[in-house]
């Protein structure tokens, strides 16, 4: 199961939107950035429609780590950190054309390469949450999604649950071999391109770092993301968070079995979550 951060945030200084909301679903907005115009206290962003003056908007950028990349068990692991799980808040003053600028200069200096969205945060009173509140789930086509954000300068209520279930990094594609062959347990990576069994594993789920060209697959972690299986009918590790992932599982005994199940993905507690690292990030 893939868990996703959540946020509810108390504010007391921005216009809010309603005196008694009642809310439910999805209720942010999101927007992959496209460039830093530091000129203009700034982030250029894909479309500024649906995005006003005053409103108040998170800024968190989802990726950006390196990681060790060796055929070994160290793969996957973080070497560098980078810009991944920055964030902060800003409220929006004005739009130079793409360009959305903040009322004060940002805090953090974000990659926009690196998948960088903002999201709009609706700011209430008073506000119950009525039904089950969601977040967009996650596109890696458009690096945007996975975030449920909210602020009040009143009461939150929660008659409902808040539920980001599966609305995170995705998990590793489902591959079905047509032959069957044991496979060494060395092989940590292997390209997207893999048919058969022999060749060494199936695809990683996705984490805070770039899925590597030809690495795509495999029993090794990707940071968060679990590993894929590397025989017939062994299962793929699990995604991380705070917590590490699971190891997915052997296989039971068929004539085709195979003993090498993919790693879970890493706990990114170390990296973040912290008033000395403030860095928050998704699952």
């Amino acid at each position: 199961m893939k868990l996703i951060r959540y946020m509810l945030i108390f504010l007391a200084s921005y216009k809010p939107l309603s005196s008694d909301a009642q809310i439910f679903g999805v209720v942010n907005s999101y927007f992959k950035v496209t460039d830093v115009v530091p000129s203009y206290n700034g982030l250029r962003v894909s479309d500024i429609s649906g995005l006003n003056v005053n409103d108040r908007v998170l800024i968190i950028q989802m990726k950006g780590a390196a990681i060790d990349e060796s055929n070994s068990s160290a793969f996957g692991s973080i070497t560098n950190i980078g810009q991944a799980g920055l964030y902060e808040f800003a409220t929006i003053c004005g739009f130079l054309n793409d360009t959305v600028i903040f009322e004060r200069e940002l805090k953090n200096i974000y990659d926009y390469t690196k998948a960088v969205q903002l999201v709009r945060v609706p700011v209430y009173t008073d506000v119950t949450i009525t039904g089950t509140l969601q977040a967009q789930p996650w596109s890696t086509t458009n690096e945007t999604g996975g975030i449920v954000a909210i602020a009040a300068t009143g009461a939150i209520t929660l008659n409902a649950s808040i539920n980001a279930d599966s609305a995170g990094f995705r998990g590793g594609t489902l591959h079905t071999f047509t032959t069957c062959a044991l496979t060494s347990s060395a092989y940590y990576y292997s390209p997207s391109t893999t048919t058969s069994s022999w060749q060494n594993g199936i695809y990683k789920g996705e984490g805070i770092n770039y899925t590597i060209s030809s690495k795509e697959g495999g029993r090794g972690k990707q940071t968060n993301g679990g590993g894929g299986g590397n025989n017939h009918n062994t299962g793929g590790g699990g995604g991380g968070n705070y917590g590490s992932g699971g190891n997915g599982g052997n296989s039971t005994g068929y004539s085709c079995s195979g003993s090498n199940p993919g790693i879970g993905g890493l706990s990114l507690s170390a990296y973040g979550y912290s008033a000395a690292s403030n860095k928050i990030f998704m699952g």
